[in-house]
């Protein structure tokens, strides 16, 4: 299993928008994981994401509509929005950057 080979597996996007069967399976590995974390002394060697009804511009656009909303409501000043504030207010912001992309949406770049 991935767990044994401490790879953490993350599924990033609009998880909501899968069909409730494979979001209950998200939940369940991130369950599983989190139980397993404790157990690990050096902690995952490897973080496979899985981009499940993601788009990357959405995802910037959701991240800037969240500083927006900040700035209005006083808690951020034009200043303060950095690359680390912008990183925050990603849905991936939390996670390594990728060393790897595969993409199977039949797109070419």
């Amino acid at each position: 299993s991935f767990a044994k080979q401490r790879i953490r597996v993350v599924a990033v996007g609009e998880v909501e928008r899968l069909p409730a069967s494979l979001q209950e399976l998200i939940a369940d590995i991130d369950r599983a994981q989190a139980a397993v974390e404790v157990e690990l002394d050096g902690g995952w060697t490897m973080t496979l994401v899985l981009a499940l009804s993601y788009g990357g511009r959405a995802e910037i656009v959701r991240a800037a509509q969240a500083l927006v909303k900040a700035a209005c409501e006083g808690e951020l000043k034009a200043h303060e929005v950095t690359e680390e504030s912008l990183r925050g207010a990603l849905g991936s912001g939390h996670l390594p950057d990728a060393d790897l992309v595969i993409r199977t949406g039949g797109e070419h770049r």
